[in-house]
C-alpha cells in the first residue's frame, strides 16, 4: 500500500482537523484489495485527469481519490468505480465528523494561509484587428467550486479580510504574467480600498505596470475620491491604466467615470444582452462610446455570447470585447491562441463597413465608430503614464 501518511499530515495541518485518511485507505485495501491514493485539493490536477472528488455535504472539495493502477485486482472496471465512490464517501464522512462547519472568517483565512486561489484568463480582443490586447484575470477557489467568486470577496470584505484576499488574487494572477503575450495586458479586478492600500502596492513592487489594467469594482462604496485619485495617479505614473467596470449597471459607475476619468470604459453585460435586437440598448451604448471618445477613453464590451451581439457592438464602434463566444477562460499559456475564426470574422466585417442606425437597426455610416477609432489609436501609447488631471 502506498505511504499516505504525508498526505494525511498535510490535510490535518492545513485544515485544522485530524482526518484519518490513512485508516480509510487501509480499510479499503484490506477489504477490496485495491490501493487508492488521496490527493489534497492543494495538489494541482490536469484537466481530465482520472479520479473522484471528495466533497462534504456543504459543497467544499477537499481532494481527489485516485486509483494508481486502473486494472488493479478488481476484474470489472465498474467495480473499481464503486470502490472509489465508497471510499470517497468514507473520507468525506471522516472530514465532516472531525471538522464541523467553518465560519467565513476561518475559511477565508485558510485560503490566505495556503494561497488557495487559482487564476483563469479570458482573452480580450481588438475588434478592428482581431489581436489579443489583454486577458482578464478571473479568480477560482478550487476548495469550493460551487461558491460564486463574488461571494468569496464579499464575505472577505465583511469579516475584514477583503484587501488581503484581493491582494492575494492579484499576486497569483501576476505570477502568470510571463506567460501572457508581451503585447497584451493583464486586467485585474480591484476595489477602491485595495487600490489605496499599502498591501497591494507592496505586492506591485517591481511589477511592470505598463502591462497591467486595474478594473475598479464595486465591492464597497468609495468614501474618499481624493485619496483614490492619488493612488490612480501613482499607478499612471508607472504606466498603469484604469478601467471602470460594469458601466451601465448603475449610477455608481457613472460617478466613477466623472470623478476619475478612466482610460477604459467597460460596458456591463446587462447592456450587451439584447443589444442586437433592442434599439434602447444600442442607443445607450452609442452614447457611451461617444462620451468615452470625448474623454479619450476606450470602450470594452464584456459578455459577448452570440455572433449577432458581436456584430452589433462592432458595428457601433466598440473597440475591445470579450465573452464566451469569443474565447473561454483558459490557462495563461493558451491566451495567445491561435484564434483563426476571429481573424475570419474581422476580415468579413472589414468588407462591410456600414453601421447600424440607433433607431431602426438599418445599416448606415456611424460617426461614433470614427470617434472610437481615434480613441483606440490614442490608447496604444499608454497615454495614462503622463496624463495630467
Amino acid at each position: 500500500m502506498p505511504n499516505v501518511s504525508p498526505l494525511a499530515a498535510s490535510i490535518s495541518s492545513t485544515r485544522d482537523y485530524d482526518t484519518d485518511v490513512e485508516r480509510v485507505l487501509a480499510l479499503v485495501h484490506e477489504h477490496f484489495g485495491v490501493s487508492l491514493r488521496f490527493e489534497p485539493v492543494t495538489v494541482p490536477r490536469l484537466a481530465g485527469a482520472p479520479g473522484l472528488p471528495v466533497e462534504t455535504s456543504d459543497g467544499r472539495r477537499h481532494g481527489w481519490l485516485c486509483m494508481p493502477s486502473p486494472r488493479g485486482s478488481l476484474r470489472a472496471p465498474e467495480a473499481g468505480v464503486q470502490v472509489l465512490r465508497f471510499a470517497a464517501r468514507l473520507i468525506a464522512g471522516e472530514i465532516e465528523r472531525t471538522a464541523g462547519p467553518r465560519s467565513d472568517s476561518a475559511e477565508i483565512q485558510w485560503v490566505l494561509d495556503g494561497r488557495e486561489i487559482q487564476t483563469a484568463f479570458q482573452p480580450i480582443f481588438d475588434l478592428a484587428t482581431g489581436t489579443v490586447v489583454g486577458a482578464e484575470a478571473l479568480s477560482r477557489f478550487p476548495a469550493r467550486p460551487d461558491r460564486p467568486v463574488d461571494r468569496w470577496f464579499a464575505a472577505a470584505s465583511t469579516v475584514g479580510l477583503g484587501i488581503d484576499l484581493e491582494t492575494l488574487a492579484v499576486e497569483v494572477a501576476l505570477e502568470e504574467l510571463a506567460h501572457i503575450p508581451p503585447t497584451a495586458a493583464v486586467w485585474v479586478n480591484v476595489s477602491a480600498d485595495a487600490l489605496c492600500s499599502t498591501r497591494l502596492w507592496d505586492a506591485l513592487e517591481g511589477v511592470p505596470l505598463t502591462r497591467i489594467v486595474f478594473e475598479l469594482t464595486e465591492h464597497v462604496p468609495v468614501d474618499d475620491y481624493e485619496v483614490l485619485a492619488e493612488s490612480i495617479e501613482r499607478l499612471r505614473a508607472r504606466g498603469g491604466r484604469l478601467a471602470v467596470d460594469d458601466v451601465g449597471a448603475g449610477f455608481a459607475t457613472l460617478r466613477h467615470i466623472i470623478r476619475l476619468a478612466p482610460d477604459i470604459v467597460k460596458l456591463d453585460i446587462s447592456l450587451i444582452r439584447g443589444i442586437d435586437t433592442d434599439p434602447v440598448r444600442r442607443s445607450l451604448t452609442a452614447s457611451l462610446i461617444w462620451f468615452a471618445a470625448q474623454i479619450d477613453a476606450v470602450v470594452t464590451a464584456e459578455g459577448i455570447e452570440t455572433p449577432s451581439q458581436l456584430e452589433a457592438v462592432q458595428s457601433l464602434g466598440v473597440a475591445y470585447a470579450q465573452g464566451f463566444y469569443l474565447a473561454l477562460p483558459r490557462a495563461a499559456a493558451d491566451v495567445s491562441g491561435p484564434h483563426p475564426w476571429i481573424d475570419r470574422h474581422i476580415r468579413r466585417h472589414a468588407r462591410s463597413r456600414r453601421r447600424w442606425t440607433v433607431n431602426s437597426g438599418r445599416q448606415a455610416e456611424r460617426p461614433v465608430a470614427a470617434a472610437a477609432e481615434r480613441s483606440r489609436s490614442r490608447s496604444t501609447g499608454h497615454r495614462c503614464s503622463n496624463r495630467g488631471r
